[in-house]
């Protein structure tokens, strides 16, 4: 529920703030918030309520923020094609998701694939009568992929060996309707590819990809870390795990020059989590603190102390 919010909004960046796919990497099969989960929390004086329905595959995860992408990035590559439909090949997917080109990643991306198709979820948005402490919810389902057509090889006798995917084999997603209206019109999230692709791990990218879509026009984001924990999709209400579990995207993001550092502030359940972005024109802190450290030695611009 992002409150106030009386349209409709199925853009990349409003997916992206609700935190439908988790940044963690695995999660446990038995556990039942993998398959229905309600999220509230509330950034930047703006809450949200978003109910998730993720069937037999799981809550979207990991990898998933790279797979979505690739096939929006090739939707809008494929100039918006009638009927919502992006035609590629595993292969290529991989490729924009800068997965190597091995065996093992074609079960991840057609899992993957499977876990985007199969989720849907509930969003409620609240309008307000002024002078009424009542207000109308407008509830409304949403899906991101509408259907999913793969190749796979097999025996005549045994069937296809549904478990893969061949390599060059025709790839045939079929985004919802409203997702694909709404990158039509250029609601799309602004992300940098080239950060995108230095970032290693894939929560970094997503820790990257949610940070992006809640990061204000100017100055730190702030927030309480267990609503962050909820925001980002991770299944533990314990400060100090949710910590651990952000702790190598931070790093990653820090190390990217998208970060200037982190910093928590408070105890237990009030504990927050600051994020200081790096602005596009800053210097690399390590480059400027050399120059500084030259400067007052006299030293900036090669020149050599003079011998006494």
């Amino acid at each position: 529920m992002k409150r106030g919010h009386l349209s409709t909004v199925t853009d990349e960046r409003f997916i992206a703030q609700l935190g439908i796919i988790s940044i963690q990497n695995r999660i446990d099969s038995n556990n039942p918030l993998n398959r229905h989960w309600i999220s509230q929390f509330t950034v930047q004086g703006v809450s949200y309520q978003v109910e998730g329905f993720a069937a037999d595959f799981g809550r979207p995860r990991g990898i998933d923020t790279d797979v979505q992408l690739a096939i929006e990035t090739l939707f809008l590559l494929q100039g918006c094609p009638e009927h919502n439909t992006v035609h590629t090949t595993a292969h290529e997917v991989l490729v924009m998701c800068n997965m190597a080109n091995k065996g093992t990643n074609y079960p991840r991306l057609r899992e993957s694939l499977m876990r985007l198709w199969r989720v849907g979820f509930l969003v409620s948005k609240a309008q307000y009568t002024e002078g009424s402490p009542w207000a109308t919810y407008i509830n409304e389902t949403l899906n991101l992929f509408q259907r999913v057509r793969f190749t796979t090889s097999g025996s005549r006798e045994g069937g296809p060996d549904l478990s893969s995917m061949v390599k060059d084999g025709k790839l045939l997603v079929q985004l919802s309707e409203p997702l694909a209206d709404s990158i039509r019109a250029g609601y799309t999230h602004a992300l940098d590819r080239r950060l995108l692709a230095q970032i290693e791990q894939p929560a970094g990218r997503g820790t990257y990809r949610i940070l992006q879509a809640h990061r204000p026009a100017q100055g730190p984001l702030e927030v309480r870390l267990s609503d962050w924990a909820a925001a980002c999709g991770i299944f533990s209400d314990q400060p100090d795990k949710i910590r651990r579990t952000l702790q190598s995207a931070h790093d990653e993001l820090v190390s990217n020059a998208y970060l200037d550092g982190v910093e928590y502030t408070g105890r237990g359940a009030q504990q927050s989590v600051t994020y200081h972005f790096r602005a596009t024109h800053a210097g690399d802190p390590a480059l400027v603190q050399l120059l500084m450290q030259q400067t007052e030695s006299g030293n900036l611009g090669g020149s050599i102390p003079q011998s006494h």
